[in-house]
């Protein structure tokens, strides 16, 4: 069976990006996060030279009705096809990381009001 890279599509390219191999390395990837429970870290390959990532920033160069519709479209995504692809508790994950990072793009945004 072919795999295809979920970044670039061509098959096999990447080991760690390869559809098959995508569920355990984001496993591998989630971190504890203090009482908040666990979450995904920021993966290196996704990195700039500052650590951010691209949704750090899409949060600071798009308008804010931009980003909360990327996260409401993000959290569906993985909520619709949740257990269809990867694992549950995988795709349940990806939703936690993605809500997490939009509740912390709101509170910044009420601490600048």
């Amino acid at each position: 069976m072919t795999h295809h890279c979920m970044t670039c599509g061509e098959s096999d390219k990447h080991g760690f990006g390869c559809d098959e191999a995508w569920p355990e390395a984001r496993v591998d990837a989630i971190g504890q996060n203090g009482n908040e429970g666990i979450h995904y870290l920021k993966q290196p390959r996704y990195q700039d030279q500052k650590g951010d990532d691209w949704i750090d920033e899409f949060a600071r160069t798009a308008t804010a009705d931009e980003f909360r519709g990327a996260m409401r479209f993000t959290i569906g995504k993985y909520n619709r096809r949740a257990g269809k692809k990867d694992a549950l508790l995988s795709e349940i994950r990806k939703m936690e990381d993605y809500c997490r990072r939009w509740a912390e793009y709101e509170q910044r945004l009420e601490g600048q009001a």
